[in-house]
Parts: C-alpha cells; structure tokens; sequence
C-alpha cells in the first residue's frame, strides 16, 4: 500500500501532508489504521466505517468517502487519497481534488 500511495503522490507531484482526507478499503478492523499510520496521515485526516459496517468489500472506500462528504469533513479544492487493496495483495491509490460540484451534490445544495 506504502508503495503505490508513494508513486501516486509522486506523479502529482504531492506530499502526504498535502493529503486533506484518507480513505481506504477496510478487509479487517486493523487494516485503515495500519496503512493510514504507515503512510503517514494524521488520524484526523482519516476516515473509516468499519465498526458501522465491516468488510462491505469493494464498496468500502467509497463508502467511506460518502460518509465523510456528508460529515462534512471534505471542502472543496481538498486532495483525497483513495486507497485500496484486492485480491491477491494487489493496490491501488488514486488522487483527487474535491469539486464544489462533488460537494454540493452530497450535501444536497
């Protein structure tokens, strides 16, 4: 996960402390708070529903986004890093920038 977060912060040309929100796919209890803490965001800049739901699979880090938009944790022009892992310990990381559109949307301006 450490390796794929890293080259995607590269190509961007960012930072982990550029990241605004954390948000992972969560197989495990352990597993968001592992990567989180190994890749170096802050646990404020984190956010996870596993206690509320579990291992709800590929849905997950989605979820978590969704929920944290609706919390509003997420402004506009923040950088999201989504992470995940699938089968066969394979990983992905993807940046994003929040829209105002994205932010409107959940909060249903």
């Amino acid at each position: 996960m450490v390796y794929v977060v890293q080259r995607a912060l590269e190509k961007a040309k960012a930072e982990v402390s550029d990241v605004d929100l954390l948000v992972t796919h969560q197989p495990v209890a352990w597993a968001g708070e592992a990567w989180r803490r190994a890749i170096g965001v802050p646990p404020e800049r984190f956010y996870e529903t596993y206690e509320a739901y579990g291992n709800i699979a590929t849905c997950a880090a989605a979820t978590n986004l969704l929920e944290a938009l609706e919390a509003d944790r997420v402004k506009a022009g923040d950088l999201l890093l989504i992470a995940s892992s699938g089968a066969g310990e394979n990983h992905i990381a993807v940046l994003e920038r929040a829209s105002p559109q994205l932010i409107q949307s959940c909060r249903g301006a």
